[in-house]
């Protein structure tokens, strides 16, 4: 994963669940309540190294996303301090600008 934050040839989107106390960034949302442990998150970053965290529930069908990813969790009865890895999605910049600039492909 490291690699991929520091390379400015790929770009990539993740889905994790991770326990709050390990995030890097804060994440303040108004339903957020003490009880809650872990939150389900997407990390992107588009070649610029910078890495951005956004909360899934915030977004369109995002709460369902993350009620999937609890209900793994609980089902693989992980710990609150480990972290869910989901999915992740990646592309090789040079080799997608070509494709795109092929355009009879």
């Amino acid at each position: 994963m490291e690699d991929f934050e520091h390379s400015d040839q790929i770009a990539f989107a993740t889905l994790s669940d991770v326990p709050i106390d390990q995030l890097t960034e804060n994440i303040t949302d108004d339903r957020m309540t003490p009880s809650v442990d872990t939150v389900t998150i997407s990390s992107t970053n588009m070649s610029n190294k910078t890495v951005i965290n956004t909360e899934i529930a915030a977004l369109e069908y995002g709460e369902k996303i993350e009620q999937a990813a609890k209900e793994e969790r609980k089902s693989k009865q992980m710990k609150k301090n480990n972290t869910l890895f989901v999915s992740i999605a990646w592309l090789i910049i040079p080799a997608f600008q070509f494709f795109r600039s092929s355009g009879e492909m």
